[in-house]
């Protein structure tokens, strides 16, 4: 699993060894997409390279952003990118998703 603002911070400052990861493995788990700061785009240029490779593998991803905002959050083509080929499973009617003990 790879928490996305993390890698996106280490695209930021030029480390993508984690990158070339995520194109290989069968499995890959993004998590918290769009809570990255990326003022300049350069981590959504690197997820969409992600999304393009990995077409026809296993990518589970996960954002709390509603599918409808996708457009205003993300760019077109990673949109196009996470619909292509896709399942969306939306949990907005969840009311909390921490465990209770």
């Amino acid at each position: 699993m790879m928490l996305w603002p993390a890698i996106a911070d280490a695209i930021a400052i030029g480390e993508v060894g984690s990158i070339e990861e995520a194109f290989e493995d069968d499995g890959l788990i993004l998590d918290d997409v769009g809570a990255e700061n990326d003022r300049f785009r350069q981590s959504a240029d690197k997820l969409c390279q992600i999304l393009s490779r990995r077409e026809y593998k296993f990518t589970l991803l996960t954002t709390n952003f509603e599918q409808k905002d996708w457009a205003l959050k993300f760019e077109a083509r990673v949109v196009d990118r996470l619909m292509r080929n896709s399942v969306v499973v939306n949990l907005d009617k969840v009311p909390s998703f921490a465990l209770s003990t």
